[in-house]
């Protein structure tokens, strides 16, 4: 999830010492896949034959175990 994925984004940056807005990851994440999604050439979008994995509750060795049993 966006938000998911923005809690990650500012886990990094806080560990590295920067002091940036969690919120503002969280737009600045769902601005560049809308953008991505909506480009002319080659948009961002799952391939017809893509197995979609969803990782948002899981940890780093439990998307791999998922992964292993796909």
């Amino acid at each position: 999830s966006i938000a998911e994925r923005a809690r990650r984004r500012w886990l990094e940056l806080s560990k590295k010492g920067y002091d940036i807005d969690l919120a503002q990851i969280q737009q600045e994440i769902a601005a560049r896949d809308k953008m991505d999604m909506e480009r002319e050439i080659a948009p961002l979008q799952q391939a017809p034959d893509a197995i979609l994995l969803d990782t948002t509750a899981l940890s780093i060795e439990e998307a791999v175990a998922e992964i292993i049993k796909l």
